[in-house]
């Protein structure tokens, strides 16, 4: 099928998305034809070949602001050794503002990592 968004494939599919939830009668197809315009024809086909089936949360752009920020913030203390304060500063620097819940994002990424090398 063709990207093109005024070719008719494309036309077709959003139309014929509008019935999945009707037909299906499950609330959560109804934001499969709002998809379309942002993952086009073949990621959408991707999407049902790998993850058909099954339901999936998107994170919000402020969660995973805190996760980037939480992992910046764990690469510049547990792998390049910089003091936390002296991280913390530095990123206010580059981000000018930091979410309040960023340190403790930091703090579960870095319990979680221990974890993991203690367990293998």
């Amino acid at each position: 099928m063709t990207e093109n968004k005024n070719s008719r494939d494309y036309k077709d599919l959003i139309f014929a998305l509008q019935f999945l939830y009707p037909l299906k009668n499950e609330p959560e197809y109804s934001a499969i034809p709002e998809l379309l315009p942002f993952v086009g024809i073949d990621g959408l086909f991707n999407l049902c070949k790998y993850f058909g089936g099954h339901q999936i949360k998107i994170p919000t752009l402020e969660d995973l602001n805190s996760l980037l920020l939480g992992m910046e913030l764990y690469t510049k203390v547990q792998m390049k050794g910089i003091s936390e304060d002296k991280a913390i500063e530095k990123l206010l620097r580059d981000v000018g503002e930091i979410p309040a819940d960023v340190y403790e994002t930091y703090k579960q990424i870095t319990k979680l990592y221990n974890e993991i090398e203690e367990n293998g």
